[in-house]
């Protein structure tokens, strides 16, 4: 599960540093009456798109923006302790790959 913040220009989506690589992650689903083991497609990172620019959101501008991301993440944290959340749903988020003070 990765959250998305949306916000004016701004779309920030978030991975945790609590999220296993998933280089050393695999799936299994069932396609046809098949058990297919799946692998997922490179590393998890948090992203910052600004949609203004980049509608199709091609370009992570995370690291240029960073006071911006920081600001998202804040926002997304504090919304989900107005909201009620448990502490174990918020704690996962509280640290995200990318946005070191």
């Amino acid at each position: 599960m990765r959250p998305t913040i949306t916000a004016g220009r701004w779309c920030l989506i978030l991975a945790s540093q609590e999220t296993p690589p998933l280089e050393d992650v695999t799936h299994t689903m069932v396609v046809d009456g098949v058990p297919r083991v799946l692998k997922p497609f490179g590393r998890v990172e948090t992203e910052l798109y600004d949609l203004e620019c980049d509608a199709r959101q091609e370009r992570n501008v995370l690291e240029e923006n960073i006071d911006v991301a920081r600001e998202l993440h804040r926002a997304f944290i504090e919304e989900l302790k107005r909201l009620g959340a448990p502490v174990d749903v918020i704690k996962p988020w509280l640290r995200c790959k990318g946005l070191k003070p």
